[in-house]
């Protein structure tokens, strides 16, 4: 599994676990433990029966069958288990990831900042957020064209991701606008990771096809969740709050 935001994935269960493993490795191992079971029943069967003359043919027959039938019975179902999962995994992904930029969505983020800010508020543990917006994004749509935009867009999220560590939350909040939720972080921390952010676009050297170099950047709002607080909508009105600062500060910049 991608180790982005791994805090907030759920834990690998056994539906996970089983589309890792393949189906042609889970009807081997489905055969072979259907052998042993019908061979470990025949022995007992026997044994109890005073038959033990027949335990070796008893078990020869007891492998053979299963070996035949169980992969015939066993290769329908799990095919079908394995188009079910594979369909609820995809359908997961929709529901939660942004189409374009393959971060997390608007509805995911907020329901994990809600969870997380409650979690936080609990703990008295420090949790900071950032609100990125791409500067004069719309000058490049309408010079080159949105598919232009679109590509630029997917390169600021890789490397917004690049920026952070592997259980902080990016999302696309947007349009141009990302946010990023970082737990157990305090203000010091957040406005370093907001100046890695701000480098990490200011460096990138946009790969759209296009006969002009592109120069991207982004403004950032640092906002950290206060003790006063009920829940994670205060602390996104202040993030907007301070990029709002940004945009005023020249853009390609933080405020807090």
């Amino acid at each position: 599994m991608n180790t982005e935001s791994m805090r907030f994935d759920p834990a690998p269960g056994w539906r996970t676990l089983l589309l890792q493993w393949g189906r042609w490795r889970v009807l081997v191992g489905v055969t072979l433990f259907a052998v042993l079971a019908s061979m470990g029943l025949t022995l007992l069967l026997l044994q109890a029966l005073g038959r033990s003359q027949s335990i070796p043919v008893g078990l020869a027959i007891a492998g053979v069958v299963p070996l035949v039938i169980a992969p015939l019975v066993f290769n329908v179902l799990i095919k079908l288990v394995f188009e079910i999962e594979s369909t609820r995994a995809a359908l997961h992904r929709l529901a939660t990831r942004d189409a374009l930029t393959q971060t997390y969505n608007r509805g995911y983020f907020t329901e994990r900042l809600d969870a997380e800010a409650v979690r936080a508020l609990r703990t008295g543990q420090a949790m900071a957020l950032l609100m990125i917006d791409a500067d004069e994004f719309k000058s490049i749509n309408d010079r080159y064209g949105h598919p232009v935009g679109d590509r630029v867009l997917q390169q600021i999220a890789q490397a917004c991701q690049s920026s952070l560590r592997p259980y902080d939350l990016l999302a696309r909040f947007g349009g141009e606008e990302f946010v990023v939720l970082l737990p157990e972080t305090t203000l010091a921390q957040a406005c370093e990771v907001a100046e890695r952010v701000i480098a990490a676009v200011a460096g990138m050297k946009p790969d759209t096809l296009s006969v002009e170099p592109l120069r991207v950047t982004v403004s950032v709002g640092v906002a950290v969740l206060s003790s006063t607080d009920s829940g994670g909508t205060a602390l996104l009105h202040r993030a907007d709050a301070a990029l709002y600062q940004a945009k005023r500060n020249g853009r390609n910049t933080w405020a807090c």
